[in-house]
């Protein structure tokens, strides 16, 4: 997540989106493939691409609630046309301090014939911490 703000010199405000009902300030980002660490591995290929994606702020707390990434379109022997990231993060509290802590990751893919493959996991089950 560090990276996304250090990398970019700017980051446009692109207006307010609801999620899931909750009220979130999207901001906007792009890398071109020159200055890109964005590696996509598929079997035993791997490509660094050009990206593009979202971080949605939460506008009461300034938390960071989501990040995307979407790739460039991908070289033809991937097979593949586009993969997407999304990480969700969640603030946890311990003890007298607030953790942001990954709560959930997402990656899907698009096949050369249009067909999204999907996978979700779960990085962290929120739950109090004694303190």
């Amino acid at each position: 997540m560090l990276s996304v703000f250090s990398d970019h010199v700017a980051i446009p405000y692109q207006g307010e989106r609801k999620i899931a009902g909750r009220r979130l300030l999207e901001c906007a980002y792009q890398t071109a493939e020159a200055s890109s660490q964005y590696g996509v591995r598929l079997g035993w290929l791997r490509f660094t691409t050009a990206y593009e994606g979202s971080v949605f702020l939460d506008p009461v707390t300034s938390d960071v609630v989501r990040v995307t990434a979407r790739s460039a379109i991908l070289p033809e022997q991937s097979g593949y046309c586009q993969v997407t990231r999304q990480l969700d993060y969640a603030r946890l509290r311990t003890g007298a301090l607030d953790a942001l802590i990954p709560r959930e990751a997402s990656s899907s893919a698009i096949d050369r014939d249009g067909t999204e493959v999907g996978l979700r996991q779960l990085v962290c089950r929120l739950s109090r911490v004694p303190g």
